[in-house]
């Protein structure tokens, strides 16, 4: 369960912060396994459509591209990220993922 969650947007440079916490009662390595699963990524993201990782670039650090399925009325959207997720000492892991571009993942029309 999700106790909380938390949004931020900055209108100066576009960056968008989220953060969840809570409690899941699953192994850390399950869970991660679970998300990156493209198998199950429509079951918890409704807005996800395809993807697929474009780059390995370490084992915690990728060039990713995905489509979403817009809401009516805008077409849908495709993005290529570069992506990093690192575990803190505390345990916790941090996720940091911007737009870029990358000559494997051309820009779905």
């Amino acid at each position: 369960n999700v106790y909380s969650s938390y949004t931020m947007s900055d209108d100066s440079t576009g960056v968008n912060f989220i953060m969840g916490k809570g409690v899941i009662d699953f192994p850390k390595q399950e869970v991660e396994a679970f998300l990156q699963a493209e198998a199950y990524k429509k079951s918890y993201d409704k807005v996800y459509k395809a993807g697929r990782v474009v780059e390995q670039v370490s084992p915690n650090v990728i060039y990713e591209h995905f489509e979403v399925n817009s809401p009516m009325m805008i077409s849908n959207r495709d993005f290529c990220i570069f992506k990093g997720v690192f575990e803190r000492e505390s345990g916790k892991r941090v996720a940091v993922a911007f737009s870029t571009s990358h000559p494997n993942c051309p820009e779905v029309k």
